[in-house]
């Protein structure tokens, strides 16, 4: 039997401490018990208690932070079949942007409809993805990808 460890976030902490039962400790009702490996034990709102083999992890404070992506992405217009790439940071607020008639490029095409996006941890890759699309290669590789999706709105 593999030996369990349990492991709990203190409040106000960024470090998940860890307890392990005794040598001999092995019921259900012994401290340090996890009738799971890696599974969340309990959730409030001052800690959460998490058991998983392992010793102490690290949690950084802002997750919003790290986990930022680059977007690269493709509206479209069935009407008047006109196709838009861009690129963004937060694209969950430029795509109503576009449909609101707040940019330029794309005023005269609204309604817009997001039909593919990549999202990319790194700016560099994200922008050098958005300038191959645009290109004319790039857009075959498009209109490869989506195949089925402009088959589809044909007709």
């Amino acid at each position: 039997m593999a030996h369990r460890i349990k492991i709990r976030l203190e409040a106000g902490s960024d470090v998940l401490r860890h307890s392990s039962p005794s040598r001999g400790a092995r019921h259900k009702s012994a401290p340090g018990y996890a009738k799971d490996r890696c599974r969340i034990a309990s959730v409030s709102s001052q800690k959460q208690t998490l058991t998983e083999a392992g010793t102490v992890l690290y949690l950084p404070r802002n997750t919003t932070q790290i986990m930022k992506f680059f977007y690269v992405y493709v509206l479209y217009n069935k009407n008047r079949n006109f196709i838009y790439i861009g690129y963004s940071e937060d694209l969950k607020s430029r795509v109503p942007s576009h449909n609101k008639g707040e940019n330029k490029s794309t005023k005269p095409y609204t309604p817009l409809e997001l039909i593919f996006y990549e999202a990319y941890r790194n700016k560099k890759d994200a922008k050098r993805r958005e300038l191959y699309l645009k290109s004319n290669r790039g857009r075959t590789t498009l209109m490869t990808m989506l195949k089925e999706y402009f088959s589809m709105s044909q007709v």
